[in-house]
């Protein structure tokens, strides 16, 4: 899947200057960003602050265990 590089940076682009513009009137001591986020890391670096990726934002794909329900009707 060639294409979803250049996906991801374009999503980047998309956010990367408006988070530029606000970091000019309030500079983060660090940047905070989840999985699908890929503007977070680029604001990062631009501004030499620590960036933490948290990742609330993504499944889980970990096992299941199954949850027997109990009919309530019919």
């Amino acid at each position: 899947m060639p294409f979803l590089g250049s996906w991801f940076g374009r999503q980047a682009a998309v956010n990367i200057k408006g988070l530029l513009d606000l970091s000019r009137d309030w500079r983060p001591d660090v940047v905070v960003g989840g999985t699908l986020d890929y503007s977070s890391s680029l604001l990062s670096a631009h501004l030499g602050v620590p960036h933490v990726r948290q990742a609330w934002d993504w499944m889980d794909f970990g096992p299941r265990t199954p949850v027997r329900r109990r009919r309530t009707g019919p």
